[in-house]
């Protein structure tokens, strides 16, 4: 998930509040009726949306936090048919995971500002601080699950203005 805007390079996915304690949860897959407690993905029936938002929150601590692993997070959560919506981007799970990391490797950093997960639904709204950048950038990733996989990504970014008018914008 790589994305150009003014001339940065910004590596997107993830989403739900990063709750202290959340493990992975046990699902099962419903082509063996076996539980898997290592990989989500291809998809799997799950019997909570809990088990969802746990998937999510897991996934977004793997990807935002520092010290986290993406390419755990990736082959965790993540299909290997992932559809990216992100013009500068192809569509795939290595495509994602090697976007990421470069954008992680050149000193970009995270913040969570915000989460959410429902039906299916997750988003997380961002400040990026990339390196070299005069001014961070907003950013909302949008990801859809189907079961216990994240399928689908879609984001939108906006760069600080470096004079804005609105003493409260983006992050207040």
């Amino acid at each position: 998930m790589l994305i150009l805007s003014s001339n940065i390079l910004y590596a997107l996915t993830s989403f739900l509040p990063l709750t202290a304690g959340i493990g992975t949860p046990e699902l099962t897959d419903t082509s063996t009726s076996k539980s898997n407690v290592n990989s989500h993905c291809p998809p799997r029936t799950t019997t909570t949306i809990e088990e969802q938002r746990a998937a999510f929150a897991n996934f977004t601590n793997l990807i935002y936090t520092p010290g986290g692993n993406v390419t755990e997070a990736y082959l965790t959560y993540v299909a290997e048919d992932y559809i990216q919506h992100n013009p500068n981007t192809l569509s795939g799970r290595q495509n994602s995971i090697d976007a990421v990391q470069a954008v992680i490797n050149a000193g970009a950093t995270f913040e969570i500002i915000n989460t959410a997960f429902e039906d299916d639904w997750g988003y997380a709204f961002l400040r990026v601080n990339f390196a070299g950048a005069a001014q961070p950038t907003a950013v909302v990733d949008i990801l859809r699950m189907n079961g216990s996989c994240i399928v689908e990504h879609w984001d939108v970014m906006q760069e600080r203005p470096a004079n804005a008018t609105n003493p409260i914008a983006m992050w207040s």
